[in-house]
């Protein structure tokens, strides 16, 4: 259910980089539904050809280094070189990608009066100059932060858990959002409208209360301390647009 938290997200990228996209208004949406349904096909491939290295035991047995497994069971230290390189190449695309949808979303948070609004302008080309730094700015400093932590591995399982955690609760968020605005519509319709945010909220939470309980100690401390830090903004932000709503 995390790896599902993963893939969805690049339905969050995708909105996110909506207002610079060219064509007809379900060009977003089309684009988030061809995103997921490559990455399902890569996903598929590449766990087939995983298996086909070697069992899910094997896998078990060797998880704090398994690319170092792979490259061993290919054969050779070109393999080696080969895997490292293409790791690299993939964090940095995540990284890439991380900034981009980052600095959309921080731009609009500062254009909507959420941050400050200089996050909000745009230079003479349109581009969120100022997003974009400040997101860069954080993104390297956690990155330097991960140096501290014994090993590769257990700073990635914390960054993956931790972030599915808080990608969880912003869809979580966004089901309920979306069950508020067609919950007054609803009442012609039966309740097909609302039924689909109503089991997406509740999933997500299941699913987010399940991470949380599961992960170790110093996970779980920064999940929920996470958590607890973005309740007070968020509260905040809702009664200010509630009180100054038409």
């Amino acid at each position: 259910m995390v790896l599902g938290i993963w893939m969805i997200d690049g339905w969050e990228v995708s909105a996110s980089a909506s207002e610079e996209a060219s064509g007809p208004a379900e060009t977003s949406g089309r684009g988030g539904i061809a995103g997921l349904l490559v990455t399902t096909a890569v996903l598929v491939v590449a766990m087939r050809a995983y298996l086909h290295i070697r069992s899910v035991a094997g896998f078990s047995a060797n998880q704090t280094d398994a690319m170092s497994y792979v490259a061993s069971r290919l054969g050779g230290p070109a393999w080696r070189i080969a895997i490292v390189a293409t790791v690299l190449v993939s964090t940095a695309a995540t990284l890439w990608t991380t900034i981009l949808y980052l600095s959309r979303s921080t731009y609009a948070m500062g254009r909507d009066g959420v941050l400050p609004h200089p996050i909000g302008r745009l230079d003479a080309r349109g581009l969120p100059v100022v997003a974009l730094a400040v997101v860069s700015g954080a993104v390297a400093a956690c990155t330097l932060v991960t140096g501290f932590w014994p090993t590769a591995a257990s700073v990635l399982n914390l960054v993956l858990d931790g972030t599915a955690v808080f990608l969880g609760a912003l869809f979580c968020m966004s089901a309920l959002a979306a069950l508020k605005l067609l919950a007054d519509g609803a009442a012609g319709r039966g309740c097909t409208s609302i039924a689909v945010p109503i089991f997406g909220a509740l999933a997500l939470a299941a699913i987010i209360v399940v991470d949380v309980a599961q992960s170790d100690a110093v996970t779980r401390a920064i999940e929920i301390g996470g958590l607890i830090a973005g309740f007070p903004f968020a509260w905040w932000r809702g009664t200010d647009v509630r009180t100054t709503a038409p």
